[in-house]
């Protein structure tokens, strides 16, 4: 099998995490409702179970990510944490 057939890896939330890529469920759904962050929403593979591609979605998701700070400093457009309503959560998706 070469390279470009391999199949592509699914990352769950705790291979996410490891990689230093977010901490925590609620940062990540808070990514994921962002339109300026716009984190790939994955896959449900059950009903607590979820997963990223890596080549589909998480690696183009990292190559589009500002490498200047300017990017994020418009205050209009920043939320702030108090614009974030807290959710709570019946159940966890697979960590």
């Amino acid at each position: 099998m070469s390279d470009s057939e391999e199949l592509d890896p699914q990352l769950s939330f705790n291979d996410l995490k490891r990689a230093g890529i977010v901490n925590s469920w609620e940062t990540l759904r808070e990514w994921q409702d962002d339109p300026r962050i716009k984190f790939p929403r994955g896959r449900l593979l059950g009903p607590n179970t979820r997963r990223w591609s890596k080549r589909q979605e998480i690696d183009p998701w990292l190559e589009s990510r500002p490498t200047d700070r300017s990017a994020f400093e418009d205050s209009a457009a920043t939320p702030k944490p108090s614009d974030h309503p807290r959710r709570r959560h019946s159940h966890r998706e697979d960590t």
